[in-house]
């Protein structure tokens, strides 16, 4: 017969499971919620992170806030699976959570929780499984016209990235339609697609994929692509360098003064390209 301190050790095993089981569950109908250290409270959407610095989408206010990870007490985000990555380049995925200890997270993984000293985190991405929330972006459409010279001009550009547990894709546009008595179509154009993919802990490779059109300077069309790979130097709270070499190679279509078309090619091995991110602070 089982005495009754190892039926109550089974019970407070079962509790402790179902507790930890019921916490990894994300819950889409909650919203994030920050509580700072002055005991004021934001609701709302995580938006990213970065460089110690939150970028939250509040329910009160109408435009995003960003917020110093170092005035946050402590922090929950349960709609859906995020990414935190720490200054040592640990990532961990699951839902945010409040921890034990003040100025401290708990993210809960499928398996097991991990607590992340809250200014020890460089970056939150979403991983939602939903292919349009896991995209974020921006859209502007303009037009212009000048009576005295009759011009019309249509001015359109946008931003749109997309997150994956390994890559991060951006799409940046950019486009000038022009109407006038002496030229109608494109002015100018400028359409991107970059890629950033981590294949190990601190090393990484880029690509991007460039088209330009510049007819004021006789640029036709001008196609650019880059490769490279190189690693992660130092990252730490406020800094983050990243070094990277490879190939560049790009291709211009043209016209010259007398009306004829023209055609180059360019390739180029650089031997760095250094990206710093950096932020001061100051105590205070």
């Amino acid at each position: 017969m089982v005495g009754k301190p190892v039926i109550r050790t089974m019970l407070v095993l079962l509790l402790i499971t179902a507790g930890r089981a019921s916490a990894q569950q994300t819950d889409p109908l909650s919203r994030d919620v920050i509580y700072f250290k002055n005991g004021d409270m934001l609701q709302g959407e995580i938006k990213s992170l970065l460089m110690g610095e939150l970028t939250f989408s509040a329910d009160e206010v109408n435009n995003d806030v960003t917020v110093k990870l170092k005035d946050i007490r402590m922090m929950r985000a349960r709609r859906m699976i995020y990414e935190v990555e720490d200054v040592n380049s640990r990532k961990y995925y699951g839902i945010i959570d409040s921890s034990r200890f003040p100025g401290w997270v708990s993210v809960y993984r499928e398996k097991d929780t991990v607590d992340i000293y809250l200014q020890d985190i460089d970056n939150i991405r979403v991983l939602d499984d939903d292919l349009w929330k896991r995209m974020d972006g921006s859209i502007s459409l303009g037009f212009s016209y000048s009576r005295s010279s009759q011009v019309g001009r249509f001015n359109g550009g946008g931003d749109v990235s997309y997150n994956t547990r390994r890559w991060i894709l951006k799409l940046n546009s950019d486009l000038m339609y022009t109407i006038d008595e002496a030229y109608k179509g494109i002015e100018k154009a400028d359409l991107s697609l970059q890629g950033y993919y981590e294949f190990r802990r601190r090393w990484f490779s880029i690509g991007q994929v460039q088209y330009q059109r510049i007819t004021e300077l006789n640029v036709d069309a001008r196609i650019q692509g880059i490769v490279g790979v190189g690693p992660t130097v130092v990252k730490t709270r406020h800094q983050d360098l990243r070094v990277a070499s490879g190939i560049s190679v790009q291709q211009e279509f043209g016209s010259d003064s007398t009306g004829g078309r023209e055609s180059s090619v360019n390739t180029e091995v650089p031997l760095s390209s250094i990206t710093i991110w950096s932020a001061l602070v100051i105590p205070n």
